[in-house]
């Protein structure tokens, strides 16, 4: 066998086995890529994360993160609730779905901006200041990979 392919079944197995948290109660799932589909996105530096990263997992968490925050998000000048929120990025993410490698694009191409006035999309927090929507997601992010990376070393 080639080296790639042993390589590819290394991650498949890999991806495969690891454990990864259910979707929240009450929330439906988005279907997961496969785990070539997922692993793809490695080929751009992130071979370490799309091996033990499931990006519907993540974006789930994310969404989740959204609905759960309390905060106010303005899309184009109007203030919506983080439910709303987390249906129109969710609704963003479905159609942007088959571009979407990892949780960064996800920001990028849902979370970041309105797709008809370019315009930034913002979170205000419960002190009245707002700040870009994708910085906030990104610091969940980083929070979620924190949490896996403890989770993994707590397990040897």
């Amino acid at each position: 066998m080639g080296s790639a392919f042993v390589a590819l079944l290394v991650l498949l197995v890999s991806c495969h086995s690891s454990a990864e948290p259910a979707a929240p109660s009450g929330t439906a799932s988005l279907p997961a890529k496969p785990p070539a589909v997922a692993a793809a996105g490695s080929a751009a530096g992130t071979a370490k994360t799309a091996a033990v990263e499931d990006v519907a997992t993540v974006v789930n968490y994310l969404l989740q993160k959204i609905a759960d925050s309390g905060l106010t998000f303005i899309r184009n000048g109007s203030e919506h609730t983080a439910a709303e929120a987390a249906a129109h990025i969710r609704d963003k993410y479905e159609h942007y779905q088959a571009e979407i490698t990892t949780p960064e694009d996800f920001i990028a191409k849902a979370a970041t901006s309105s797709v008809l006035t370019g315009q930034p999309y913002l979170v205000k927090t419960q002190d009245g200041k707002t700040r870009p929507a994708a910085d906030w997601l990104r610091e969940r992010l980083a929070e979620y990979r924190a949490q896996r990376a403890q989770a993994g070393a707590a397990k040897g």
